[in-house]
């Protein structure tokens, strides 16, 4: 899922620019609009079928670290 410059995520999040992309996500340059802060965000691309599982799967346990 490609995001555009400008939108919004649960009404804090302003997406500035798409800073990366890899087999499984797209990683955005996200900044926090009352906190001013800047945050990495990693968005899972959309996958169907069995893999989608194992993809959901192996971002979760890259999400810990």
């Amino acid at each position: 899922m490609m995001l555009s410059t400008g939108i919004m995520l649960q009404d804090r999040y302003e997406i500035l620019e798409r800073i990366g992309s890899g087999g499984m996500a797209e990683i955005y340059l996200a900044e926090h609009i009352l906190l001013k802060t800047s945050y990495a965000l990693k968005v899972l691309k959309n996958k169907s079928g069995v893999g989608a599982v194992d993809a959901r799967k192996r971002f979760l346990r890259e999400a810990k670290f």
